[in-house]
């Protein structure tokens, strides 16, 4: 198992954190094609979101079923990379969000 932890950090209260499955810039199909890849067949085995305080920090943590699922999703999926990863970092670029690596681990 892997545990990815990532924060994001925002400029304020009227930039939303990007969302994929809300996203208008992420195609249906592309959601779906993530849920049958990764969520049903237990590849990506939770994620968990957790706001601070002040509402301007959103941690991130993804728990997955290995570091070979893990990496296809980050690095090798072509659907994933086009239609959900460029399209969120795009975002978060022109909104100024920050993202930070917090942890990393293999159990």
């Amino acid at each position: 198992m892997l545990v990815n932890v990532v924060k994001q950090i925002r400029p304020n209260l009227n930039v939303e954190f990007f969302e994929p499955k809300t996203s208008p810039m992420v195609a249906p199909e592309v959601i779906e094609y993530m849920k049958q890849n990764y969520i049903d067949n237990s590849r990506l085995l939770a994620i968990v979101k957790e706001l601070d305080q002040s509402r301007l920090q959103l941690t991130i943590s993804t728990i997955w079923e290995n570091r070979d699922a893990y990496s296809e999703f980050f690095y090798n999926d072509e659907t994933i990379r086009t239609g959900i990863l460029e399209v969120s970092e795009a975002y978060r670029a022109a909104n100024n969000i920050l993202v930070e690596v917090v942890s990393e681990e293999e159990f």
